[in-house]
């Protein structure tokens, strides 16, 4: 397997040199740069797009969620600060974990790990789609007993939407707002988890403790933000691998079908 390649940006020679101590024990993960200025860093990440980012986000300057909206973003980008509070903010806006600047080693080891567990499993999952026999006969298709609309209920009003014309289910003051795709408002009495154990899990996805998204309404997935009806929401880090493999199956089977397609000869 190809080994992993991550960015420093840490402005700090000591803690880079104990970095270096720690992720010599990693012998599939490899240096790409290390960057002495915050220009630097956003000119040569928008040039080439490593696995991994470890930026010191404690360093003067560093606006941590701003400078993410600068950069293509690495796979997984890791804080390193000693504000802890500051974390559950770094989470919901793009970065996968944090480290302390003690980097002690255990826990740098066990984060490291989680990172290529994941890069690994990936890779597993894109060469079993890559090498899966393409069957010569597919059985039609059992029609889905769940109905294709869904009533919703607020206060004394009732009303029935097709699930298609639902773009975005969005948590409000009055329960759940409901968009659809004809700029039409609607709420309804419920949270936004029942809600979500209603809709069918082909269609609907969740992209962050506040949002549910219609699937194939997405206009756009960039940088960790998803533009529904020329809105944007940002993805948190719970809900972002769900979409990404919900984005990559669905290109997978998209080529696929183009591939059939064009072997046909239409």
């Amino acid at each position: 397997m190809k080994k992993l390649t991550y960015d420093l940006f840490l402005g700090d020679e000591r803690l880079q040199d104990v970095f270096m101590q720690r992720i010599c024990y990693f012998d599939s993960m490899e240096i790409d740069k290390s960057f002495k200025n915050q220009i630097e860093m956003i000119e040569e990440l928008n040039r080439t797009k490593p696995d991994l980012l470890f930026i010191n986000i404690d360093q003067d300057d560093v606006k941590a969620v701003e400078v993410l909206k600068l950069i293509q973003r690495p796979a997984f980008i890791i804080a390193i600060t000693n504000n802890k509070l500051r974390v559950p903010e770094l989470l919901d806006n793009g970065y996968f974990d944090f480290l302390t600047p003690k980097l002690n080693l255990d826990v740098f080891c066990k984060k490291m790990s989680k990172i290529l567990n994941i890069r690994g499993s990936l890779a597993e999952k894109n060469l079993f789609t890559l090498n899966e026999p393409e069957p010569e006969y597919a059985a039609p298709k059992k029609k889905s007993t769940q109905s294709n609309s869904i009533f919703l209920k607020y206060g004394k009003t009732r009303c029935r939407l097709t699930l298609e014309d639902i773009a975005i289910a969005q948590k409000n003051n009055k329960g759940v707002k409901i968009e659809t795709t004809r700029g039409k408002v609607a709420y309804h009495d419920s949270t936004l988890k029942k809600l979500e154990s209603s809709l069918p899990k082909d269609l609907f996805i969740r992209i962050n403790k506040s949002v549910i998204v219609n699937f194939t309404k997405i206009e756009k997935f960039e940088q960790n933000t998803v533009f529904v009806c020329r809105q944007a929401f940002e993805v948190s880090r719970i809900f972002a691998p769900a979409l990404r493999e919900q984005i990559r199956k669905n290109m997978v089977e998209f080529s696929s079908a183009k591939f059939k397609k064009n072997k046909k000869g239409y």
